[in-house]
C-alpha cells in the first residue's frame, strides 16, 4: 500500500501506493447568521459503514460509497449533473482508486453533456490518513475563493484498469484550471470501510463591508493591529495587495479596534481612490 518511490500517483498507470504525512488542520464552522468571513458554505455531511465484507477490512465497496453519494443528494434534493467538480478521496492503491472512480461514475455522470472533473489532495502533499478529510475541505476551499483547480501531481497516462478514465466520462484535473461552479462533492474514507461525504456550496454573493464606511471617492484608511513590527508590516503589505477587498479590510479593521491582549504593535495605511 505503500509508495516505494515516495510519491502519490492516483490514477495513473504507474500508481504504485501512497506516501504518508503528518498534518495539522483545523476549519472554523459558524452558523450563517453569525458568520463575519464566509468561504463556502456547508450543505450536509453523510457517513455509512461498509458492513461485513469476504475481503479484507480495507478492501472498499462501491455499493456502499455509491449508495452514501445516492443517498445525500437524494435527501438534500440536488441533481449530481449540477456538481462540477469531485473531491475524491483516491489514496493511490490499485483496488480502492478503481472502486471509488466506480461509485461516482454510477451516480456523477448520468445525465452530463461534459466530463466530471476530479481531484485530491494527496498528489499535492501526500496522505495525512486521520486528517486527509479536512485537508481535502482545504482544497477546496483554495478552489472556491481563488476561482481555479490546482493541479494533481504525478497524473501522465490514465489507470487503463478505469474505463471511466480512459474513455473520458471522467477527467482528473492535472494542470491549474479556472473553476466557476457551484457546487463541490467531497469523499473521505476510513481504511476500516468508513465512509463520507460532504457537499460545499460556493459562496459568490457580493461580500458585505463590515466596519469600513466605504466611499469610492474618498482614501481609505486601513488600521491593523498585531504582536510584532514584523508582523504589522506583514498585515501592511497585505492591505496594499488586496487593496479592493473591502471585507478583509473591514476584518482588519475589526481586530485593530477589538484591543486584544498582546496587540502592542500598531500600524495604518492610507489608500487612495487610484489603489496607491
Amino acid at each position: 500500500m505503500l509508495s516505494q518511490d515516495g510519491k502519490c500517483k492516483t490514477f495513473d498507470v504507474s500508481a504504485n501506493g501512497y506516501v504518508r504525512a503528518e498534518v495539522v488542520v483545523a476549519i472554523y464552522l459558524q452558523k450563517a447568521k453569525d458568520a463575519r468571513r464566509v468561504y463556502v458554505m456547508m450543505i450536509r455531511t453523510k457517513t455509512n459503514t461498509d458492513g461485513y465484507k469476504s475481503q479484507d477490512i480495507t478492501y472498499p465497496n462501491d455499493e456502499m460509497q455509491n449508495q452514501l453519494m445516492r443517498d445525500i443528494y437524494t435527501e438534500t434534493g440536488i441533481n449530481p449533473a449540477d456538481v462540477s467538480y469531485v473531491k475524491v478521496h483516491g489514496t493511490d492503491t490499485k483496488v480502492g482508486d478503481k472502486v471509488e472512480v466506480s461509485a461516482i461514475e454510477k451516480l456523477f455522470c448520468k445525465d452530463r453533456k461534459n466530463p466530471l472533473l476530479i481531484g485530491l489532495v494527496k498528489s499535492n502533499m501526500v496522505h495525512s490518513e486521520p486528517a486527509s478529510g479536512l485537508c481535502s475541505i482545504a482544497k477546496v476551499l483554495i478552489v472556491m475563493e481563488a476561482g481555479v483547480i490546482p493541479g494533481n501531481l504525478h497524473f501522465n497516462t490514465p489507470n487503463p484498469d478505469i474505463p471511466a478514465l480512459k474513455e473520458g466520462r471522467i477527467r482528473v484535473v492535472n494542470k491549474v484550471t479556472p473553476w466557476n461552479g457551484d457546487l463541490i462533492g467531497i469523499n473521505s474514507f476510513g481504511s476500516g470501510g468508513t465512509n463520507a461525504h460532504i457537499i460545499l456550496r460556493s459562496n459568490p454573493k457580493p461580500k458585505p463591508s463590515l466596519l469600513l464606511n466605504i466611499t469610492e471617492s474618498l482614501p481609505k484608511l486601513v488600521a491593523v493591529s498585531g504582536r510584532t513590527k514584523e508582523a504589522v508590516h506583514a498585515l501592511l503589505d497585505k492591505v496594499k495587495e488586496h487593496r479592493n477587498d473591502n471585507e478583509f479590510l473591514s476584518l482588519l479593521r475589526m481586530i485593530h479596534n477589538n484591543n486584544i491582549s498582546g496587540h502592542e504593535i500598531r500600524g495604518y495605511e492610507i489608500l487612495n481612490i487610484n489603489g496607491t
